[in-house]
């Protein structure tokens, strides 16, 4: 799947063709070294919250909205505001919806 910010994305099997929206669940995306080769995204994180034992990451990927990322807190380290960081997710993991993302009113 080809992303609006020009970065990709291997998707398990799908039937879906044409335009796609992508979602993620946020404990499925893995913070990995930068020079991996991944099925990810790097961004910049631009907030850092401390939700108990989980740590939650908002990573400006240059998409219309952040990534959010959660992870347990131990494994974390000192990543924080304003850091680049890369994270992967398995392709079966990428949830995959019919249609382009549009704001829709209620």
């Amino acid at each position: 799947v080809q992303l609006a910010n020009g970065s990709s994305l291997t998707v398990g099997d799908t039937p879906l063709t044409g335009d796609v929206s992508i979602g993620m669940r946020p404990h499925d995306l893995q913070i990995v070294e930068p020079q991996q080769q991944v099925n990810g995204l790097r961004g910049k994180v631009v907030s850092r919250s401390y939700l108990g034992a989980s740590v939650q990451l908002m990573v400006d990927c240059g998409l219309e909205r952040p990534v959010m990322v959660q992870r347990y807190a131990h494994g974390l380290g000192r990543i924080g505001e304003g850091d680049e960081v890369t994270f992967h997710i398995d392709p079966d993991r990428v949830l995959t919806f019919p249609g382009s993302d549009q704001k829709a009113e209620l």
